[in-house]
Order: C-alpha cells, then structure tokens, then sequence
C-alpha cells in the first residue's frame, strides 16, 4: 500500500525511503547536523526535538525548523517529540506535547510529523495534521519485548482506524521467534491495511526487518550516520542503501512460484520439473530445514514438538527474501499459518497442488515412517480426516490451484507455467 505526499512522492512503494534521526540543542548544530545527515543520502530527515531545551517555547520550534528546512534540500522532514514512555527524552503531560508537537505541524516546514499513537492528544493532532497537509506517522514503541503476531497487528490497524497516514511499530526481540512474528504480522498487514506501515524488530537479531521492507511492507527503515545509532540495530545510511538496491534488484528478477498442498500431492516432483523448465532453482523446504538443523524432519518433531517446527519453517520462507525467484516446494504444513500465507503472497505466487485421498494413498505407501502427521492415519479415511482439517488454509492460501489426478508431470507444469504467467 502507498499514499501520495503533495508533491506526488509515494511512501509505501518500492524502496524504502532512508529516514535519518539527528537531534541538537542548538539552532548551529542542529543545522550541521542536517547538513551531514543530507550529504549521507538521506530521503527523510527525522529532526528529534525531545532534548531541545526550550521545546515548550513555540517560538523555538519554530526559529529551529525554519533553519532545518533551508539546510533539508530536497530530503523531507519528519518531527518528532519521542517522550520517555516511548524511550525518548522529552517528559511532557498531554497539554505541552499538543501544544509542542501542533506548533509543528502549523509552522509550514515539515513533510512528516510523529505522533504517539496512545497519547490522548493524538486525535487532535491528526486533525490538525491533516489540515495543513502534512502527513503523519503515528508510532508505537515496546523496548521490553516483542507481543504476539495478532496483537502487532491490532495496534496497525488500531493506527489506522485513528486516521493515520503511515502506521509504526518498533519493539524489542529476546529471542528470534520474535522477529519471525514482525516479519509475519509486517506480511499481513501488507495485504490487510490500506495505509502503508513500518514495522521495526529492534536489536542485531531485527535487521532484517530494517532490509526486507520491500517485501514485507516497510514504507522506510532508519539508518544512521557513520557511529551514530539512535536505536538497537540502525545500519549506516550508505550500507543500508546498498542492502535496499539488492534487495530491489533481486526483487526485480520475478516472484517465487510456492508449490503447497497436502502431502503426496507432487509438490517435489512438480517441483524439479518446473526448475528443469524454468533453470530456476529449487528449494525443498523440508530439506532445507533438516540440513540446517542437522536432523531429520522426525526427529525434530520427535524432540521438540510440531509449534518449534513451524518456527523453523516461518524462518527460513523470510530468508528467502534474500535469494531472488525460484520455485519453492512447502512442507504439508507450511500454509497453516495465516502469517506464512501472507509471506507468500508478498514474495512471489502460490500454487495449489490438489489430488483426492486415494491418490495421495497410493503415492505415500511404505513412507508412513518419514511423515509424522500421518503417523497411525495412513489410510484413505485418515488421510480425508487431515485433508479436511486444513481445507480451509490451503484454500485461503492458493492463488492458482491445479488437480494432478491422472495427469502427466508435463501436464501439471505446463498448466502452472501458463497460469502464472497471467
């Protein structure tokens, strides 16, 4: 999703924008300090004001965005007032943020303004906001851990209920299934909402939601100037510009074709035989997995349970953001997951493999022992019972669905080929 500033500049589409943070007391430094962020190629200089000394003083404001705008260039301006709740310096009761915040956005020289989506003075700013035309971010910090994947997503979509123009989110992982559910929540809001968000993992172990905004729906990412974080995890403006044009140029190569479906439909057949049309690559993701964790795929079930095995699965679908199209054989079980379905969609298209339960009988025979969720169901009936359980994700994830009974594998790859290419 993107919006249109006023002069036609889109957020949300393509690259994503550079946003860099800079803060000074001072109205020289703070003019220094924009001319160093401009110089480093930044789209979005965010001027945070929460350490100005006389930020309750309008008139200061004002004398300090009038001189950031002219030392800005063409890059644009974000105001932001980050208070302490929301892990900035500004102590401010809801009055002085208003007042602070809305001499801002009426002082003509900002593109951008941030807004605290919990402050109560949130609803007049926006209008306020709205009727100078400019755009605002609402935003939303957790530095203490990351919540679950539906409540990322109600706090967007609280954004953009409120009348936001760019939805905000950034949090902090303890552990790496909490950058899985960003990248997740990030991929369904993408689909979801209809303003554009940026959704933030803090930290070493988030960068690559700073990266992978193109895919996953960021309408800009944070960087910093050399030595500079103003945050957990914010890449150098000029290496984070080089990962963003990687990024966009393996994403301009074509999306991955997503072979789904229930065990025994051909996933894996289908799949080589479509690399081999194609010289495309192949990834088995169920090999993949097994490779890099250095056990078999019953094992992992056997020790850790299914819910850690689908942890991995999420995982290494978002690695592939890395790795430009191919053709992508999923587990049975992959597309169980609204945020995997999601991920999907944002990275390339998904097809479908159906075949009735008597066929995928007669090609699973004397494999019950690698296919853990078949364990004591390899029958016909048992095979319909679990079919019918996951109907419904299947049917929710594939965009293009294709019946392999009594067809040939040339059959099967050529009706995929042609509806893929529409």
């Amino acid at each position: 999703m993107e919006i249109q500033t006023a002069e036609n500049e889109a957020y949300g589409a393509g690259t994503p924008r550079i946003a860099v943070p800079v803060s000074a007391g001072s109205e020289e430094g703070l003019v220094r300090r924009v001319e160093e962020a401009r110089a480093a190629g930044a789209d979005i200089i965010e001027i945070r004001a929460d350490a100005w000394p006389q930020l309750q003083e309008g008139a200061c404001i004002g004398r300090m965005l009038t001189a950031a705008k002219k030392a800005a260039g063409s890059a644009k301006l974000l105001f932001t007032i980050r208070t302490r709740p929301e892990g900035g310096q500004a102590e401010l009761d809801d009055e002085a943020y208003l007042l602070a915040v809305k001499t801002a956005i009426i002082s003509g020289t900002v593109d951008l303004v941030d807004i605290e989506y919990r402050r109560a003075a949130a609803p007049a700013l926006i209008e306020a906001a709205r009727a100078s035309h400019v755009k605002t971010v609402l935003s939303g910090h957790d530095f203490h851990a990351t919540p679950s994947e539906d409540e990322i997503l109600h706090r967007l979509l609280t954004m953009e209920h409120m009348g936001g123009d760019i939805a905000k989110l950034a949090c902090m992982p303890e552990e790496d299934r909490d950058v899985t559910r960003m990248c997740l929540a990030a991929a369904r809001a993408r689909l979801q909402m209809k303003i554009p968000t940026v959704t933030i993992s803090m930290g070493e172990k988030g960068i690559v939601t700073r990266l992978a905004g193109e895919i996953f729906g960021s309408a800009f990412t944070f960087g910093c100037l050399d030595g500079e974080e103003s945050a957990p995890g914010q890449i150098p403006v000029g290496r984070l510009r080089q990962k963003l044009e990687e990024v966009h140029r393996l994403r301009e190569q074509g999306p991955f074709i997503f072979l789904i479906g229930f065990m025994g439909t051909g996933k894996s057949t289908i799949g080589e035989a479509l690399s081999e049309k194609t010289s495309l690559p192949l990834c088995e993701m169920d090999a993949r997995i097994a490779a890099r964790d250095g056990r078999t795929i019953p094992e992992i079930f056997e020790k850790d349970g299914e819910e850690y095995f689908r942890d991995l699965e999420t995982r290494e679908l978002i690695r592939l953001y890395e790795e430009g199209r191919g053709i992508v054989s999923c587990g049975g079980g992959l597309a169980l997951r609204e945020g995997n379905r999601a991920l999907m969609r944002c990275l390339g298209r998904t097809v479908l493999l159906t075949a009735e339960p008597k066929t995928i009988l007669a090609r699973l025979s004397g494999q019950a022992a690698g296919r853990p969720n078949l364990k004591n169901r390899m029958t016909e009936e048992g095979i319909r019972t679990l079919m019918e359980k996951r109907r419904s994700a299947y049917e929710a994830a594939g965009e293009i669905v294709v019946a392999t009974d009594g067809k040939s594998v040339d059959e099967i790859c050529g009706e995929i080929l042609a509806r893929c290419s529409r």
